[in-house]
């Protein structure tokens, strides 16, 4: 009987996909590089302690030039219940190209460690638009992971000049 894939075998298998296809990224993942564009860190990949984060939260705005990309990095780490997804709204502004993923600095061949998660966007044309980032186990109430303190969404403005 064939086995059934799990979630996190499903986003193993997307991953490598995504790396063979040239959607990921060797470059210098704190900055800019090509693949990556301009790289914005979340705010929980920075912890700052001095500014607690809320269950869901917007930041921005980000501004980026029609043509160009950009990547948001969120910490993603499933024994912490942190797994992001994200959407955009409207999606006639933005164009998702992919993820790409990288050890979390310290945490380099642990298992059940952290890493980055680079969702990169390109803007397609000039407007407004809004990229949802939802955390799967602080909003799906009938999973193993769910927990009502943690986040759900993180809401990122972007202006398309």
């Amino acid at each position: 009987m064939p086995s059934v894939p799990t979630r996190s075998h499903l986003l193993v298998c997307a991953t490598v996909l995504l790396a063979l296809t040239g959607c990921g990224s060797d470059g210098d993942p704190a900055g800019t590089d090509q693949s990556l564009g301009t790289v914005h860190r979340d705010r929980l990949l920075t912890d700052d302690s001095d500014h607690p984060t809320p269950q869901n939260r917007t930041e921005g705005p980000i501004e980026i030039e029609h043509g160009k990309r950009f990547s948001i990095a969120m910490l993603q780490n499933a024994s912490a219940r942190l797994e992001w997804t994200a959407s955009t709204q409207p999606a006639d502004s933005l164009k998702a190209l992919g993820t790409s993923t990288e050890d979390t600095p310290g945490n380099k061949h642990l298992d059940g460690a952290g890493y980055t998660l680079y969702f990169t966007f390109q803007g397609t044309r000039p407007g407004d638009a809004r990229i949802v980032f939802t955390n799967y186990c602080g909003t799906h109430k009938n999973t193993g992971c769910y927990s009502p303190t943690l986040q759900n969404t993180v809401t990122y403005r972007v202006t398309v000049r």
